[in-house]
């Protein structure tokens, strides 16, 4: 088993993909895809990154021992300046709600007030949260649906630049 092999698994284990890894890990997207595949080795600085998250490194690196530090009863991603899962999370349901609010109007066209974007970027993120905790598709779907013509009702035609 490689390197790559034993991140991948790490991530399959947290439940993360890969742009989310990248991100709790601190190294570029592109780097961290390398890595999985095995087609660059991570330097010094990715391996202290790697074990600030609680990789055991010597795991990473040979396979041999848990794949969690044994020294996680304080959990690493709770040190200062790591991000630990669930605020990586939160930042990307944030995200997903922010780029579906901003796709909706870019389709219909038009602008909604501040107020009324934000709380159109609650209700798909709380759309998004109840997707994690086992919604079915088909229900977040309709929700999703609802929203949209929600909003479309929310949504002033832009006016003309003169």
């Amino acid at each position: 088993m490689t390197i790559g092999t034993r991140l991948k698994q790490w991530r399959l284990y947290n439940n993360l993909n890969q742009d989310d890894a990248s991100s709790l890990l601190g190294v570029p997207f592109s780097t961290y895809q390398k890595y999985e595949m095995s087609v660059s080795k991570p330097g010094s600085e990715a391996m202290e990154a790697f074990s600030r998250a609680g990789i055991d490194v010597n795991w990473l690196l040979t396979g041999e021992g848990e794949m969690l530090r044994a020294d996680r009863s304080t959990p690493a991603l709770s040190m200062p300046g790591a991000l630990d899962m669930n605020r990586l999370r939160f930042m990307n349901r944030l995200r997903l709600a922010v780029e579906a609010v901003e796709e909706t109007l870019r389709i219909f066209g038009g602008e909604m007030t501040p107020v009324k974007k934000g709380e159109a970027v609650v209700q798909v993120y709380v759309m998004l949260e109840e997707e994690e905790v086992g919604k079915t598709q088909a229900h977040t779907d309709n929700m999703l649906e609802d929203i949209v013509i929600s909003l479309s009702k929310e949504i002033s035609p832009k006016k003309p630049i003169e």
